[in-house]
């Protein structure tokens, strides 16, 4: 049959056409969508100022821990002090990289291309995965150091894992107030507002500190009781007291 003869024949092989055509239109923004993210990737993997949130981050971790015998229960969530600095710096970085396209009055330019604004910022999303290799070195870096120190107990392997969530929460945080506020200073205040209830943890107190998962539960400082067989004989650690007053024990009553 015909065109001519009826239309009827071609609505089957025009629906499987237009049926490609929406599965190869998907293939193609998906490719786009790799093709752009992994240049951003590249461009957070190198940038300097993840760079330095990285090691201000250790810098900070180390600072905290070393002075003391760590315990891990603390030294997980000390960790992610670290993780928070690693992540002002990602999310600076991330806002400046989505709001390059008006900062530097090219929106018309860019809305010109094939990639509709929708698909670069997926394409800024994914690329965040640019970040989780310093956020994994400044995790492993610093248990490796904390193992240096004969720490008691063992990692949190929870507590480690969400510093890496925050590290990516905060990008994605920098790339949703960069394709609305372009100007570098909106990332730098976001980045401080993250900061601020860190700053105020001291502050912080019953179930309002759930809010804030990188602020560490002033419990966590001290031990539960005498850990078992710790120290070893003929061990003292550092800073270990003569006598320790345990929680809950008749010393410390």
């Amino acid at each position: 049959m015909t065109a001519t003869e009826g239309g009827t024949a071609l609505h089957g092989p025009g629906a499987a056409g237009g049926s490609r055509v929406t599965t190869r239109s998907r293939a193609l923004r998906l490719r786009t969508v790799l093709n752009l993210a992994k240049v951003e990737a590249w461009l957070l993997f190198r940038s300097m100022l993840v760079l330095a949130g990285l090691l201000a981050g250790g810098l900070v971790i180390w600072l905290v821990i070393h002075p003391v015998e760590p315990v891990w229960w603390n030294a997980s969530w000390e960790i992610g002090y670290g993780q928070l600095l690693l992540g002002m710096a990602v999310l600076i970085a991330a806002q400046l990289a989505a709001g390059r396209p008006r900062r530097d009055a090219m929106a018309d330019l860019y809305a010109s291309f094939p990639a509709t604004a929708a698909t670069r910022t997926v394409a800024h999303l994914t690329g965040l995965a640019g970040t989780v290799p310093a956020s994994l070195l400044l995790i492993g870096g610093t248990a490796v150091a904390v193992e240096m120190l004969a720490p008691i107990g063992a990692p949190g392997v929870a507590a480690l894992a969400a510093g890496l969530l925050l590290v990516i929460a905060a990008g994605a945080a920098g790339i949703a107030i960069g394709t609305r506020f372009p100007h570098p200073l909106a990332g730098v205040l976001a980045a401080l507002a993250l900061f601020v209830p860190f700053q105020q943890s001291n502050n912080l107190s019953g179930a309002t500190v759930w809010l804030y998962p990188w602020v560490k539960p002033h419990q966590l400082g001290s031990l539960p009781g005498p850990p078992a067989g710790y120290p070893p004989p003929g061990h003292t650690p550092r800073n270990w007291p003569a006598s320790p007053s345990w929680p809950g024990s008749r010393r410390s009553r």
